[in-house]
């Protein structure tokens, strides 16, 4: 029983945190939000570490650089609708945003619906790995799995590009709308 709980601890912490942050995800999806081109700005440096990171794994063939670059042409189409319908407010000195509230859901349901996805097929190696004789643990053999799916990385480059791209657009509206003269658009 104890060896169980063991096991499964870290996938419930796991589990738990990515419950907690699909959350506040949607939550920011919804409404206003406070326009802080600081925080947009690391968030773009971030995702644009994480692209880099991805890019490099991926040039080791030509077919994963085929879905990366589906996934930048997606996160492209996804950046032109946020910002043809994204709304911005003037109140005092802040600047206020209303993101798309669909271009959110659907990025969170592309995310979540791939990770679900892999781990419904990925369950299966996993068992059998732990159960194999000197075999990596069931989470190594996830971390693996994921490691080794163009498709997922090509999700994460649909959203690296997404958030790159809208982040950066975001700061300079802001830059735009903080200017002498411009009124609330």
């Amino acid at each position: 029983m104890n060896n169980n709980l063991q096991t499964a601890l870290p996938i419930i912490i796991v589990g738990a945190l990515l419950v907690w942050s699909i959350y506040r995800r949607a939550r920011r999806t919804v409404g206003l939000q406070l326009l802080q081109p600081q925080r947009l700005r690391n968030r773009a440096i971030l995702f644009g570490v994480i692209a880099i990171v991805l890019l490099s794994e991926a040039l080791v063939s030509p077919f994963m650089v085929l879905l990366d670059a589906i996934g930048v042409v997606l996160g492209a189409v996804l950046v032109y609708v946020s910002i043809r319908t994204t709304e911005f407010q003037q109140q005092g000195e802040k600047v206020y945003y209303r993101p798309n509230m669909w271009v959110g859901v659907s990025l969170i349901v592309i995310l979540v619906g791939r990770i679900a996805f892999r781990l419904v097929f990925a369950y299966d190696s996993i068992e059998k790995t732990a159960t194999q004789p000197h075999a990596a643990n069931g989470a190594s053999a996830l971390q693996a799995g994921y490691a080794n799916d163009p498709y997922i990385i090509s999700v994460f480059f649909v959203l690296c590009t997404y958030y790159i791209g809208y982040n950066l657009w975001l700061i300079y509206k802001h830059r735009q709308l903080r200017a002498p003269g411009k009124e609330n658009v």
